[in-house]
């Protein structure tokens, strides 16, 4: 509807012409890149499974009661069954 290109002044004497409607997608665009970098730099997200799951099908087996040195499931997993677990929860690398 605007096609009229604002001026920007650069503070060094000069000007840029900065079409406003490519400004606002592209610093929401960088902000959604810093923020998917931060959360998967920082360890955000779900744990990392630290144990060979090798002949250990059956996840709830342990977790659901903490046996051993198994994390308990949170209350949000306790209707999930065993077969979603690896959709969040990827092999630890070593």
């Amino acid at each position: 509807m605007y096609n009229v290109p604002r001026r920007l002044s650069s503070g060094l004497g000069r000007e840029e012409s900065v079409d406003v409607r490519y400004r606002t997608p592209v610093v929401a665009f960088a902000c959604l890149l810093a923020a998917a970098f931060l959360l998967a730099t920082c360890g955000v997200g779900p744990p990392a499974v630290p144990h060979p799951v090798a002949g250990r099908d059956d996840c709830r087996s342990c977790h659901e009661a903490g046996r051993g040195d198994a994390s308990r499931f949170p209350q949000d997993h306790r209707s999930r069954g065993n077969s979603g677990c690896d959709d969040c929860h990827f092999l630890e690398r070593r």
